[in-house]
């Protein structure tokens, strides 16, 4: 009886594997055709559907299948991306390989996007905004993917023609709407904002997000953007940016009320010399931030036979153990020094030095990768820190000793 039952086990494995391996063939299979398809029909098949919808000759430049990761397969489907322009006007549109009847595009995102802008603008008279981008889905429309590596964009995809619709009649078409709207020069507060039911499609499930930031200089909207500083909560990166930041959140449903989520920030500064520090509390961040002088002995410690470290700012300590406070370095700073620039924190029970962090000049921004992501991660949040209260800080530079 002992012999069988690992010869049973054998087999059931055997049995599974064949199963596995018949599963992959016809997967792999599959997935050749429907590559040959695409690469046959696609980018014309697409050209016609847009002639049929639009009645203009638009150009394809390249595709991408659809489809969905599962473990070590790649599971295709019938549905393809096409990359498209006409008259310098850059589009997606999706189809079905296996359905003719089927055209999803975003020709005319920016007529949809300005009528669901103008609608919020209205909604809360707010003037028109120094950036913004609205992305929205129709109920049981598709979503899909541009190639990896261009700038098309396959967001806001629809299946019908605009003429002139109302917004109401648009809006009862989607289930989900999100607005990132950005603003320079704003008198009024935003504080005041709020997703009311009565303003939004009665659609199950419906959902709107909101995400409205005031800035107080020209940080660039797209950077933003592509670092999701606005997301959840403003990214510690993108506050000395900041005037105001607020997000909120509502969902309709029929079984529940309708849900929201809010939340709203101001952002004060004080500016001393190259440093700012910054505060969401909104109390004397003067009276709550301590400075003394720094002497030459304040980080001897760390100092060696290689490296000398010398102090170039006072010192500062946060004082309020609630408050949470970001020290933002201008470049101009690092710029002015040929040696490195770090910033460094001294525990005043233990007198124990810490180098923090390296404060890159323009130069050695410079030369850091514009495609790299966590490259472009190191110049955004090059000079920002967030300060811990209790700790002593400073801003240092680290002289290398010559032999003698």
């Amino acid at each position: 009886m002992t012999k069988v039952i690992p010869k049973m086990i054998c087999g059931v494995l055997f049995v599974f594997i064949l199963l596995f391996l018949c599963s992959c063939s016809a997967r792999y299979q599959e997935n050749k055709k429907i590559y040959q398809y695409a690469q046959k029909y696609a980018q014309s098949r697409a050209a016609e559907a847009i002639w049929e919808k639009y009645n203009i000759e638009a150009d394809t430049h390249g595709y991408e299948v659809q489809g969905e990761q599962m473990g070590f397969a790649f599971y295709a489907d019938s549905e393809v991306v096409v990359c498209m322009s006409y008259e310098g006007k850059r589009f997606c549109a999706l189809i079905d390989l296996y359905d003719k009847d089927v055209l999803w595009d975003n020709y005319q995102q920016e007529q949809y996007q300005q009528i669901l802008l103008e609608y919020l603008l209205e909604l809360y008279h707010l003037p028109q905004p120094s950036g913004s981008d609205v992305t929205f889905s129709i109920a049981g429309g598709k979503s899909g993917k541009a190639p990896f590596g261009t700038d098309y964009d396959a967001h806001n995809l629809v299946n019908f023609r605009f003429d002139g619709q109302t917004v109401e009649d648009f809006l009862s078409r989607l289930d989900s709407l999100e607005y990132e709207v950005a603003y320079l020069d704003l008198e009024q507060s935003l504080n005041g904002i709020t997703l009311s039911e009565e303003n939004w499609p009665k659609t199950e499930n419906f959902s709107v997000a909101l995400r409205i930031r005031q800035y107080i200089s020209g940080f660039d909207f797209s950077i933003d953007e592509k670092f999701d500083f606005a997301m959840v909560t403003p990214h510690f990166s993108g506050v000395q940016y900041l005037k105001q930041w607020l997000s909120a959140y509502g969902r309709y449903s029929q079984s529940e009320a309708f849900q929201r989520q809010w939340e709203f920030y101001d952002f004060y500064h004080i500016k001393r010399g190259e440093l700012t520090w910054i505060s969401t509390t909104d109390m004397d961040m003067d009276k709550s931030i301590s400075f003394s002088q720094c002497d030459s002995h304040w980080i001897q410690e760390y100092s060696n036979a290689s490296f000398v470290y010398r102090p170039i700012s006072d010192c500062f300590m946060v004082e309020e153990k609630h408050l949470n406070i970001w020290l933002y370095i201008c470049t101009d700073l690092a710029n002015a020094y040929d040696n490195d620039i770090f910033i460094a924190s001294r525990d005043k029970n233990t007198g124990k030095v810490q180098i923090l962090n390296h404060i890159l000049s323009e130069k050695e921004l410079a030369l850091l990768s514009q495609e790299d992501a966590f490259d472009m991660y190191e110049k955004y949040s090059n000079n920002i820190f967030s300060i811990r209260p209790g700790l002593e800080y400073a801003v240092v530079e680290r002289i290398e000793q010559i032999p003698k």
